[in-house]
């Protein structure tokens, strides 16, 4: 039976509000120029590496501490389950877990919106010492599930989780419906243009 292991962002729940309005609220209390919407989704990444981006490398850790307190009170209510997950959660067969970069409020937010209990582990970032697209943290999620790379697939919309997937040596899904472009995408084994097709896949 196939194991399925899903990115969050851009595939289980749609947070490019939050990401973008926590991303500037930092910037603003930094008295920095926020910045656009494209830029920011365009270098999506561990929190870090992306502010890395847009302040001087001295200011990265206060930039994510600005970040995260906002994202702490808002994200739950600016944050969307992206059509048809739940539904879609309640039937599949096999095995479900979470590998998010996310390093933080992981668990949280899949409480507050409901979503929590569908899965059988929910790794982040904070428990791995390498980020996607390292395989690393698909590989913890196998081993939490107690399934091999070659029953498993990894659902994810960027090039990162491709990458990672491809590295761990379990089949990709992309969710075409998230963050990441179609170039990125190109290689995947799969592909989605909305979460309940995930039920349609000749995955066995």
């Amino acid at each position: 039976m196939t194991a399925f292991i899903f990115d969050l962002d851009g595939t289980l729940i749609d947070t490019r509000v939050t990401i973008i309005r926590c991303f500037n609220h930092a910037l603003r209390e930094m008295s920095l120029p926020e910045a656009e919407e494209k830029d920011i989704m365009a270098v999506l990444a561990p929190l870090a590496d992306m502010f890395t981006h847009f302040v001087p490398q001295d200011r990265v850790k206060e930039a994510c501490a600005l970040y995260r307190q906002r994202f702490q009170r808002h994200a739950a209510g600016e944050s969307a389950i992206f059509p048809g997950v739940e539904e879609t959660l309640r039937q599949l067969k096999g095995k479900k877990a979470v590998a998010t970069t996310k390093e933080f409020f992981a668990r949280e937010l899949l409480l507050k919106l409901g979503l929590y209990q569908y899965f059988d582990a929910v790794i982040t970032g904070a428990d791995v010492k390498k980020q996607k697209p390292d395989p690393e943290i698909i590989g913890k999620a196998l081993q939490a599930l107690e399934a091999k790379p070659e029953d498993a697939v990894y659902v994810g919309d960027t090039g990162n989780d491709m990458e990672a997937a491809k590295q761990a040596g379990v089949r990709f899904v992309a969710a075409s419906y998230g963050y990441g472009s179609a170039l990125d995408l190109s290689g995947a084994d799969f592909t989605i243009n909305s979460f309940p097709d995930l039920l349609k896949l000749p995955l066995s």
